[in-house]
């Protein structure tokens, strides 16, 4: 839905002081004298929209310069960044806008959220809502980095590491919970969030459907190596009570660049196209322009790419470009390779933030089926198929309201040599097309990629030195070090060590 004013109310929750685990934190401060309790409203609208990850602060450097550059959705352009070559780097990016940073961080915000849910009388339709939001930002967290502070979390100066494991089991008991909250209190008379939910404006049915589909994606996730503990979450998932169209899907439209007040709520990828600093890797465009699929084109090119400007067609980067090479003639990859596309790139439309789609659900349900784990439903060609032509249906129009993608384009897409499903190859296909329509989702395709293996990326034209695999995991960030020392060790030695290829567990992990 879109952000409305309620939105702003979040730049002056004056009354509560938050901060992180890492940064003193304290207890709630108000005053003492009989002053009314705080409204948990604005606070929740901002844990979504801090946590929906729309701020650049945010985007960048979880999807930008990692996710979509490792899941080789990108190739980096800028001569400073060196992640796209694997260069290892410390987390503290992502950490601090994530976890710790005071009034930003959205894990904390949503604890306070909840606690003042609780303060102010216990709407539980509220707080399962609030169980729901913070499995999404958990589970975020936790596959950047494994083991994190989950079950201490903001309840103490120096909470504990849990195990990924742990984590990923309450996790899933917490959707199963919220569900059932749900369906035992939404005919009591309780209120929802109204307009403070800038997800789904207090849809109930939405918010069911939002999380199982979100048990869909934790519960495949950990399926190599607990194979009875997504069965058992899977089969208790209804198909039909999914994310059943686009207007079910889990998405934030970012403001207007005229209109936003803050860029915190502006559309991140149109800064990244402006900034030049990536283009379209190589290895999506041999899958967007036929390469992979007998020359069928995929007509979401003309959404995820913009021409070059050189020569007007379709041209990837290569992966891991040298520094120098970058430095001395930025110029020429700016204007020989492709720039983000129009779908994506403008601030002058409400560009949606896709959190977890209609397509990537069909994706999710194609892959239960196929592994045996969901009662009832379509077939996993069926679903597969579904997903694709979700995808098409989230791209179809440009801006202008002409059409993207025409129904005898989409039809022969279908029927494409590769893309015409195979039950012998139907992981890899139904994971390879979830990537391709995961694009501006590298968080989530990088996820897939470490837990199935595809679809195959390219080895880069550089590496940095002894890091020539792609990145498993992101290392901690220093402050857990500095400030929160014993857990800290604790949780390193508990996962074998805390480097870029120390996996996590559900990738195969301690």
């Amino acid at each position: 839905m879109r952000i409305n004013h309620i939105l702003y109310t979040f730049l002056f929750v004056w009354g509560v002081f938050i901060t992180a685990c890492t940064n003193s934190f304290e207890e709630i401060n108000r005053p003492q004298t009989g002053a009314p309790i705080v409204d948990p409203d604005p606070m929740f609208t901002r844990a979504l929209v801090t946590g929906s990850g729309m701020s650049y602060q945010i985007w960048q450097p979880i999807h930008q310069t990692r996710g979509s550059q490792w899941t080789q959705h990108w190739s980096n352009i800028k001569q400073g960044f060196t992640m796209d070559n694997y260069e290892p780097q410390l987390g503290d990016d992502i950490w601090h806008f994530y976890y710790s940073r005071a009034y930003f961080a959205p894990l904390n915000l949503n604890f306070q959220t909840k606690k003042l849910i609780e303060e102010t009388g216990g709407n539980p339709i509220k707080m399962a809502c609030a169980r729901i939001w913070n499995v999404y930002l958990f589970h975020v967290v936790t596959d950047i980095f494994g083991d994190v502070p989950y079950f201490e979390a903001f309840q103490n100066l120096k909470p504990k590491f849990d195990p990924q494991e742990e984590i990923y089991r309450d996790l899933l008991k917490e959707l199963e919970e919220a569900v059932t909250q749900i369906e035992e209190n939404e005919n009591g008379g309780f209120p929802t969030f109204g307009a403070a939910d800038v997800l789904y404006n207090g849809d109930l049915l939405k918010w069911k459907k939002f999380a199982n589909s979100l048990t869909l994606r934790l519960a495949l996730r950990v399926s190599n190596v607990d194979a009875e503990l997504a069965r058992n979450y899977i089969q208790k998932v209804n198909p039909e009570m999914t994310i059943a169209n686009k207007d079910e899907s889990a998405l934030l439209l970012t403001e207007l660049g005229s209109q936003a007040v803050t860029h915190e709520v502006k559309n991140a990828m149109g800064f990244i196209y402006s900034w030049n600093e990536v283009r379209v890797s190589k290895t999506l465009m041999d899958y967007l322009d036929g390469t992979h699929f007998g020359g069928v084109v995929d007509p979401r090119i003309y959404q995820y790419v913009e021409p070059s400007t050189e020569n007007d067609d379709f041209v990837g980067l290569e992966n891991g470009q040298y520094a120098a090479d970058l430095g001395a003639d930025q110029e020429y990859y700016r204007t020989n390779y492709c720039n983000i596309g129009p779908y994506f790139n403008t601030q002058d439309h409400n560009v949606e933030l896709f959190l977890l789609t209609y397509s990537e659900t069909q994706f999710l349900l194609a892959e239960a089926k196929l592994k045996g784990y969901l009662n009832g439903g379509n077939s996993s060609s069926e679903y597969y198929q579904n997903g694709i032509k979700a995808s098409f249906e989230q791209f179809r129009y440009f801006w202008d309201g002409t059409e993207a993608i025409s129904p005898s384009d989409q039809e022969a897409y279908l029927q494409a040599p590769g893309v015409v499903f195979d039950a012998t190859k139907g992981l890899e296909q139904i994971i390879t097309q979830k990537w391709i329509a995961l694009y501006g989702n590298g968080l989530e395709a990088w996820a897939e990629k470490r837990r199935t293996d595809f679809p195959a990326i390219s080895p880069l034209k550089y590496s940095f030195p002894g890091n020539s695999d792609m990145p498993r995991r992101v290392m901690f960030s220093s402050n857990e070090l500095r400030y929160n020392r014993e857990n800290y060790e604790a949780a390193v030695a508990r996962m074998g060590g805390n480097t870029q290829y120390t996996r996590v567990w559900w990738d195969g992990g301690n």
